[in-house]
């Protein structure tokens, strides 16, 4: 029967409800609902408990007086034998963190931590104090850094917007209110961007990456950037209404919400130097007949012509980022890396294209790109070769080997003179 208006639903005596731990309950089902919707959180783990505990603090925070606060906490995931100095010394020598509060008990600590300058400091065992950061860290680009500062942690955040969210080393595990999805960190595609662009600047090249996919992807700002492979003056653009912005680099990530800011304002592309300075601002990039002809579209008219325009100009690398959060990398008029944000139901796993061996470079016969291939040998093998498409053109390209795989258009270096 139903014993009070919004009371629980229960029969004659003393049910299950009243018995089991309330609090153990809640986590069960967290647990159960992670698990099944396929979450890549190591909820099974050695601090898979305190990760889940915390998790449900964010997802399930006390309301005061009509507000939900802001909340942070790092979850250490290397489990101790309960002495505090195991986890907290990780801390130590970091002149922008301090832990403090180690005596106030667990309640206190989550009140004291905002999830931007202070976050609680949890090992498997307990809250251990007070995480206090020399700056705010707000935005999903702050987070992924204290991530990668701090080492095997998770870094769990509920923003006073009350979107949640949980850094690991994998990428971004975000609650939408709706749905649990997973945005790959930027860094996991650097390796494999950078195979294909073995003369670039390698800082260039992890700094887009990070503004691209933890910047303008998670505030939802669309915008097209151009990074030119050389000092030469970029070629194929209409620079009638460009604007200067010679100070700002990509490379300072001081300088990031700046270009963010400005980049939520333009609609059309950025070139970005060599080195990674900003050269122009809200250019037209130009395509040819060519191009237009042997690289079908790709997506909406953005993506179509930075497409286009990486075939038309081979020093170029184009960065599109979707308003809906997807990041496309375009090499030659092929995509060699896209960054999507998809339900984590899915059930996908992250690609890390790292092969031992460097790979062949097998020139397609009908747009003459050079492109990169990894093929696998099995000696004594009579079968047929392989046939895949070019990423560049879609052309058949034969490769003789037991199993191949285009990795996209490659930029060899120059032959020297």
């Amino acid at each position: 029967m139903l014993r009070r208006r919004g009371g629980r639903l229960s029969g004659d005596g003393v049910g299950p409800w009243e018995t089991e731990d309330r609090d153990a309950r809640r986590l069960a089902r967290l647990h159960a609902e992670l698990v099944d919707e396929f979450v890549p959180l190591p909820v099974d783990g050695p601090a898979g408990r305190a990760l889940l505990t915390e998790l449900f603090y964010a997802l399930h925070p006390p309301v005061h007086e009509g507000r939900v606060p802001a909340y942070g906490a790092v979850v250490h995931l290397v489990a101790g034998d309960g002495d505090v100095p195991a986890a907290s010394s990780r801390l130590d020598h970091r002149p922008d963190v301090e832990l403090i509060g180690a005596k106030l008990d667990a309640t206190m600590q989550r009140m004291a931590a905002d999830g931007r300058s202070t976050f609680v400091w949890r090992s498997a065992a307990r809250p251990e104090g007070i995480l206090t950061l020399a700056r705010s860290h707000y935005s999903e680009a702050d987070l992924v850094g204290l991530r990668e500062r701090l080492g095997d942690v998770v870094v769990i955040q509920r923003s006073l917007e009350g979107r949640v969210r949980a850094v690991t080393s994998e990428g971004v595990v975000i609650w939408t209110g709706v749905d649990w999805v997973f945005k790959p960190v930027a860094n996991s595609y650097l390796a494999p961007l950078a195979r294909l662009l073995p003369g670039a600047d390698p800082d260039v090249l992890d700094a887009l990456l990070e503004l691209c996919v933890h910047g303008l992807s998670a505030k939802g700002v669309g915008a097209t950037l151009v990074w030119w492979l050389e000092d030469s003056h970029p070629e194929g653009i209409d620079g009638a209404m460009a604007q200067s912005a010679y100070s700002l680099t990509v490379t300072d990530r001081r300088h990031h919400p700046a270009l963010l800011n400005i980049l939520s304002q333009v609609d059309r592309a950025v070139v970005v130097r060599r080195t990674g300075e900003l050269k122009a601002v809200d250019v037209a990039l130009l395509t040819s007949g060519e191009a237009e002809a042997r690289v079908s579209a790709w997506g909406g008219t953005r993506h179509s012509s930075a497409r286009r325009y990486s075939y038309d100009q081979h020093r170029s690398v184009v960065f599109v980022v979707s308003a809906d959060g997807p990041v496309s990398v375009f090499v030659d008029g092929a995509s060699a890396a896209q960054v999507r944000v998809d339900p984590c139901r899915l059930g996908f796993t992250i690609a890390r294209l790292e092969p031992d061996s460097e790979g062949d470079v097998v020139p397609c016969p009908s747009c003459k790109r050079e492109l990169l291939v990894d093929v696998t040998d099995v000696p004594g093998w009579a079968g047929g070769p392989e046939v895949l498409a070019c990423p560049v053109c879609d052309e058949p390209i034969v490769v003789d080997a037991y199993r191949a795989a285009i990795r996209g258009p490659v930029k060899l270096p120059a032959p020297q003179a």
